[in-house]
């Protein structure tokens, strides 16, 4: 762990301003790892936020300030890399700071331009805009990677997911850790320095960050994107559903820290 065991310091890089989900994304990431602090011994939660899309970035001499870096969602897509510049910016630096060993953990987009930046691929899912809590198989791998205790050994989980596009195919050397029916490669990881995410834990975890994904659905169906039935299935699931938030936070705790 970056500078002392007491103070987890991370560094979340924001890939969208949009106020519905990039305006308060520190606050849903804090409300989703609030859980890891509840223990007197536990770490007290530091997050510093870079806006990728302003180009901000951490200095090459502060990264090793920080156990890691999330890198956040976007409404923007990374297929869209040719014509919006700050995505293939992002993608150099994601590139740089892999090669670096700098830990870097990616949630929906950020996962997916994760993925591109090193060698993977990503395209529009045929069937469009998905929204839902979808359980996943969680590999046997995942446990022996990075967990030591049998709390953390589970064989399915639980997350909300809210994508157009997926990664079809991971980068080579990468290691396959959660697959589900809607999307094949729901995590991984890669040279013990990159996992990516297809959920949003962060969303799930919360009831501001339910909303939100209840308002993301609102606007899909506004744009014809999304069926309107899909919402209420969206907000009857969130009575419902039981989802693996924490279980997802103790994934990013143990890869920052292994």
């Amino acid at each position: 762990m970056a500078e002392n065991e007491t103070k987890w310091r991370i560094g979340l890089i924001s890939c969208e301003d949009d106020p519905v989900y990039g305006a308060p994304l520190k606050e849903y990431i804090t409300s989703w790892l609030k859980p890891l602090q509840t223990n007197k011994d536990g770490p007290q939660l530091d997050v510093d936020i870079f806006d990728a899309k302003h180009g901000e970035y951490p200095s090459d001499s502060a990264c090793n300030k920080y156990a890691g870096f999330i890198v956040g969602g976007s409404l923007s897509s990374v297929t869209d890399i040719h014509k919006e510049q700050w995505i293939s910016v992002l993608a150099d630096k994601l590139r740089e700071m892999h090669d670096k060993k700098i830990k870097m953990f990616g949630l929906c987009f950020g996962h997916q331009i994760l993925a591109h930046a090193l060698g993977g691929e990503v395209k529009m899912r045929e069937n469009g805009l998905k929204i839902n809590a979808r359980t996943m198989k969680v590999a046997d791998d995942i446990n022996r990677k990075l967990f030591k205790d049998k709390e953390s050994d589970i064989k399915t989980c639980t997350l909300y997911a809210c994508h157009e596009d997926a990664v079809i195919r991971l980068p080579e050397g990468s290691t396959l850790l959660a697959t589900s029916h809607e999307n094949p490669n729901e995590l991984w990881i890669k040279d013990g320095c990159v996992m990516g995410m297809q959920a949003h834990p962060e969303l799930g975890a919360s009831s501001q960050g339910r909303e939100s994904l209840q308002k993301l659905a609102q606007n899909a169906v506004a744009m014809g994107k999304l069926e309107s039935e899909a919402v209420h299935e969206l907000e009857c699931s969130m009575t419902t559903t039981q989802t693996n938030d924490d279980w997802a936070a103790k994934v990013l705790y143990s890869f920052f820290n292994a």
